[in-house]
């Protein structure tokens, strides 16, 4: 049952982080140039008004990355 968990929690982690890598791609990198001095940025294309609090996201797919390089080496040691 330990490799069926480490497996689990593998493709789990590593499906955060796509989601997450996509989030920071999307909702701060493909705008990093547009940033006003307050944090904003205005895409009349899309109607939406992006803030550097996109930012968040980045972390959030390196730690997510991080868990599955750990389930993955848990995985191959069991």
């Amino acid at each position: 049952m330990g490799r069926l968990g480490a497996g689990i929690a593998a493709v789990i982690s590593f499906a955060f982080t796509i989601i997450f890598t996509f989030a920071f791609y999307d909702r701060y990198w493909r705008h990093r140039d547009c940033f006003n001095d307050r944090g904003n940025c205005w895409v009349s294309e899309d109607g939406i008004n992006y803030t550097t609090s996109g930012f968040v996201w980045g972390p959030m797919a390196v730690i997510f990355a991080i868990l599955f390089a750990i389930a993955v080496v848990n995985t191959i040691r069991r």
